[in-house]
């Protein structure tokens, strides 16, 4: 079904040829039902539901995909198996500003835009100022698989100090 092919980053590794497809609770649901809750109620029927959608990215940059479960994970390139929708998460984001899944307070970048209108943006596939796109499909397979773990949040200090520490070896 698919030329184009997208990062996923898992806590387990996964075999070449292995078909990933999802069922469950939203991936929010825990830490932010009240989103889930509000983007499921404005989901258009022709979308993919949240709850069944496997998600991935074309760069490598997960920091953004709400993935608090682990700190460093398998990156899997994927080649989807069924329709691929386009996403900007930042909706999101903007909707886990209001309702924080804890006592944190953020400025709100949105006032003007209720939470139907950021749920509807979401699941239009319309671009923030600054998008950050998930890909969402029902199935996908893995074409290939990293041996090294990376990290879901890269830091700016990861490359020096890998530089560091590949400096301290030689020593």
């Amino acid at each position: 079904m698919a030329d184009k092919t997208y990062n996923r980053i898992e806590k387990i590794q996964r075999e070449v040829g292995d078909i990933i497809t999802r069922c469950g609770p939203p991936p929010l649901e825990k830490d932010y039902s009240n989103v889930e809750r509000i983007l499921e109620k404005r989901r258009p029927s022709g979308c993919l539901p949240r709850s069944r959608s496997v998600n991935m990215r074309e760069d490598r940059d997960f920091s953004k995909m709400g993935i608090d479960s682990f700190d460093r994970g398998y990156v899997h390139q994927l080649e989807s198996l069924s329709e691929v929708e386009e996403r900007d998460v930042a909706w999101i984001g903007a909707l886990q500003v209001r309702y924080p899944k804890s006592e944190l307070k953020l400025t709100d970048k949105y006032e003007g835009v209720s939470d139907d209108q950021l749920a509807d943006r979401y699941w239009k596939g319309i671009l923030s100022e600054k998008p950050s796109l998930e890909y969402a499909t029902e199935k996908a397979k893995v074409i290939s698989v990293e041996n090294d773990l990376s990290p879901v949040r890269p830091s700016s200090l990861e490359a020096p100090l890998k530089q560091v520490a590949k400096n301290g070896e030689r020593t």
